[in-house]
């Protein structure tokens, strides 16, 4: 999903459970976050969607996901934005899309939102 889509969708499910004020860490599959820049445009995006985000009130984490290689057939973990197969270099397989998931680390951060 593009970063744009993942922003609104995380803005909407934090709004819908009254978590503006609250710190928060979205974990992103790698599947998702396959571009280099990808944490600072899904920011960007937050940031223009949901007048109520403060950077420091938010942690990303990019979550490895399993490939298997294309070549020879090993699966491995990869967060990487160009997965090789550690054993031989190969190419993954296509992996499906993963899901977006979020945990509350403090209710009140003690931030003024708008």
């Amino acid at each position: 999903m593009h970063e744009a889509g993942l922003a609104g969708t995380f803005a909407a499910e934090v709004e819908q459970h009254g978590l503006q004020r609250a710190r928060l860490r979205v974990y992103i599959p790698a599947t998702e976050a396959h571009s280099p820049g990808f944490e600072s445009a899904f920011r960007a995006h937050l940031q223009s969607v949901a007048p109520w985000y403060r950077q420091e009130l938010l942690e990303v984490v990019v979550e490895p996901v399993e490939r298997i290689c294309a070549s020879c057939v090993q699966r491995f973990l990869s967060a990487g934005v160009d997965p090789r197969c550690p054993a031989c270099g190969g190419p993954p397989l296509p992996a499906a899309a993963g899901e977006v998931q979020y945990e509350v680390i403090s209710r009140e951060a003690g931030v003024d939102v708008p």
